[in-house]
């Protein structure tokens, strides 16, 4: 059984990370992809059981785009972006929303295209926040994502197994990868939690770690 994680960027023109792990949590393979058809034809070969996305995956309800000079609006403005957003900003955990304000409204759409491909050829996919799994797996001595390099080259290979040895060649983003594949891997145990609703769509984060976190309903 195989997973895969996405680290992914705002658009083809640079590397997106993709990491592979076993379902039991083993280190298999980490590579990097531009083109979206380039990772469609690599989860065709590996036939993956789970896919685990960085990425937002859907718009808040009533958005049909994130466009400012569409006429669509946010069934529930008071929320900023999604309910899973909005949950998770609730427990102290920062996310960048998913509205007509968003910086990078490309990354999204990039996330939703991918998953709606990958969907369509009949994969199981999932929306996961590699920030969020970090502080929930290491705590409070979890440092921000933008000097969390050697912290996660630390304390990555104690969870997944093989990893050591191709430890110092870990850029970021295949660190988020690698997270994102091992919240994968949590799901599949059921060790997850999922924060949203249906109709927004889901945000998987783990349910055990050194900072435990509630589900804000």
């Amino acid at each position: 059984m195989v997973v895969l994680g996405i680290a992914l960027k705002i658009s083809e023109a640079k590397h997106s990370s993709v990491a592979g792990l076993s379902g039991q949590g083993g280190f298999l393979a980490i590579g990097r992809f531009k083109e979206d058809i380039k990772f469609l034809e690599l989860v065709q070969s590996l036939k993956p059981e789970l896919i685990a996305i960085g990425s937002p995956l859907c718009l808040p309800l009533g958005l049909d785009c994130l466009e400012p000079s569409c006429s669509c609006e946010m069934k529930f403005p008071e929320r900023k972006g999604r309910l899973a957003e909005q949950q998770l900003s609730r427990v102290g955990i920062g996310y960048f929303a998913s509205n007509k304000s968003h910086s990078s409204p490309g990354f999204i759409y990039r996330g939703i295209s991918l998953c709606n491909e990958l969907r369509k050829l009949g994969y199981n996919v999932i929306e996961v926040y590699p920030s969020a799994t970090r502080v929930i797996l290491f705590g409070d001595s979890a440092p921000p994502k933008r000097v969390a390099l050697s912290f996660l080259k630390e304390n990555l290979p104690p969870l997944i197994q093989g990893l050591m040895p191709l430890v110092h060649g870990l850029d970021m983003g295949a660190c988020d990868a690698l997270l994102n594949a091992y919240t994968a891997v949590l799901n599949l145990r059921g060790e997850t939690l999922s924060m949203g609703d249906g109709q927004e769509g889901f945000i998987i984060v783990p349910k055990y770690g050194k900072n435990p976190i509630l589900i804000a309903r």
